[in-house]
């Protein structure tokens, strides 16, 4: 049996002397990025929070990398559905290998991702409710393709979805679609949407803070 192990990931926040369990944030970048490039939000983020940002397996070229391979020519947009398995399961491991350390708050691990670390950020937290307590998508969508491996228990997941009105790269339509199949998982997603393109925006940035201060 082959064994998936967890990724590479750098801890940026670490609270010391703390008297309780502290939450866990856990970053995922986008495609072409790498484990330093959600640290603008990281720094942002109150210095309660134990956060950990990740590096997706495959290397595109010297210092970026992939979660999955895109096939950008379909219509929908078809992905490399046993990649995105494989990611899913070193992600979550990951997340256990942190779950592990009693300083950490089991009932608030969070998941934060940018477009293609959205994604797997939704999906990790979709199908592992349990592991995962809360997502914020930025610039993401819904893989459909998931939705049968969709855990019963996934209505308790809170989820913040972000997006650009002018996000030329997955167009807002998708946060929107992602909204309504959300809520026919029975999830109320937080929403917000901003003139911006596909970036991770300073107002969708301030949300997000105020979001996590209510986990």
């Amino acid at each position: 049996m082959h064994v998936i192990p967890p990724l590479f990931y750098s801890v940026k926040k670490a609270p010391v002397d703390a008297l309780e369990p502290v939450p866990l944030l856990m970053l995922l970048h986008g495609h072409g990025g790498n484990e330093r490039s959600m640290d603008a939000l990281a720094d942002k983020v109150p210095g309660d929070w134990k956060i950990v940002s990740l590096r997706a397996p495959t290397e595109i070229s010297p210092g970026r990398f992939k979660w999955y391979t895109v096939d950008r020519s379909s219509r929908p947009l078809q992905i490399n559905l046993a990649e995105e398995a494989s990611c899913r399961q070193a992600i979550l491991n990951t997340v256990n290998l942190f779950c592990k350390d009693p300083s950490t708050d089991l009932q608030r691990v969070v998941l934060a991702g940018f477009s293609q670390g959205a994604i797997m950020a939704l999906c990790c937290g979709l199908t592992s409710p349990r592991q995962v307590t809360a997502c914020a998508v930025f610039s993401g969508r819904f893989l459909q393709e998931i939705r049968p491996y969709v855990h019963p228990a996934a209505n308790n997941l809170r989820v913040l979805l972000a997006h650009g009105q002018a996000d030329p790269i997955l167009p807002v339509r998708y946060a929107q679609e992602n909204r309504a199949a959300l809520q026919e998982l029975g999830i109320t997603a937080d929403y917000v949407e901003d003139d911006s393109g596909h970036t991770l925006s300073s107002l969708q940035q301030a949300y997000f803070i105020q979001w996590l201060s209510h986990l």
